[in-house]
């Protein structure tokens, strides 16, 4: 390679590499200031009284459970349903013909008066 061709490739190579380094800081939040908080208090005080809410209700849910059912009767044992007898059957094949005058086909075999093509 010509060293002028290495010295673009280089060039390139260090752009690139410069904008990854630009890109990944402004993902990851490291050029602004993570110290001042982009909600409110008062919007944290009622998102937690909402899910203060949503626990107690909960708790009520768990503690409001049906009884557990009773056992059953021991009276007739439980008999295992008969398993279902699967038959396949295939479908018929479509066949598709398409007939053509001559061309491709009529070209490979020998004429009527039994000289070939060639």
């Amino acid at each position: 390679m010509k060293k002028i061709h290495v010295a673009g490739v280089a060039v390139v190579l260090g752009l690139a590499a410069i904008f990854g380094v630009v890109a990944a800081v402004r993902t990851s939040g490291l050029a602004a200031s993570a110290a001042q908080p982009r909600v409110s208090r008062e919007a944290i005080a009622a998102r937690a009284r909402q899910l203060d809410r949503v626990e107690a209700s909960l708790r009520k849910a768990l503690a409001d459970r049906p009884p557990a059912l009773p056992p059953l009767a021991a009276s007739a044992p439980a008999r295992p349903a008969p398993s279902a007898r699967v038959v396949y059957r295939r479908a018929a094949p479509v066949v598709t013909v398409e007939h053509r005058d001559g061309g491709e086909a009529g070209e490979e075999y020998e004429h009527e008066d039994g000289e070939d093509d060639d």
